[in-house]
């Protein structure tokens, strides 16, 4: 890609959050598409990446490849960069428009479980005497 051409948004945005844009780019998008002008990015390609990174991508975890959550986000940074190649007259139209990321994981969220007064109290018992029992004041 020719990520040179661009206009840099270093100073416009926070330090880690240029770091965390330009580290998406370096471990994500730049070994997969770096060999491509910003022309030959298409929704297609883009696609491609995106489940490319969801199967096998760097940062593994247990199910395969990047979290879905990790995804969207290099999607969101690939956005902007395209966007500002928009606004320099570099591309016409911006393919991330209409690029796919995958849609986040649902969390099933559990009801928060808190003890009644009995359990406090049997609690408050048993670490009487220990050497970290200012840490639980009652």
């Amino acid at each position: 890609m020719e990520s040179s051409r661009l206009p840099t948004m270093r100073f416009q945005v926070k330090a880690s959050t240029w770091d965390s844009y330009m580290r998406n780019l370096r471990l994500h998008v730049l070994p997969a598409l770096g060999h491509r002008t910003l022309q030959q990015l298409t929704p297609l390609v883009l696609n491609g990446l995106y489940a490319e990174l969801m199967q096998s991508g760097k940062q593994t975890r247990a199910g395969g490849g990047l979290a879905p959550k990790t995804v969207r986000y290099v999607h969101a940074t690939l956005h902007k960069v395209l966007a500002d190649a928009v606004d320099a007259g570099i591309l016409q139209s911006n393919p991330a428009d209409r690029a796919r990321p995958p849609k986040p994981k649902v969390s099933s969220r559990k009801e928060m479980q808190v003890w009644d007064a009995d359990q406090l109290a049997k609690f408050f018992a048993h670490i009487g005497g220990h050497h970290l029992e200012a840490t639980w004041p009652p």
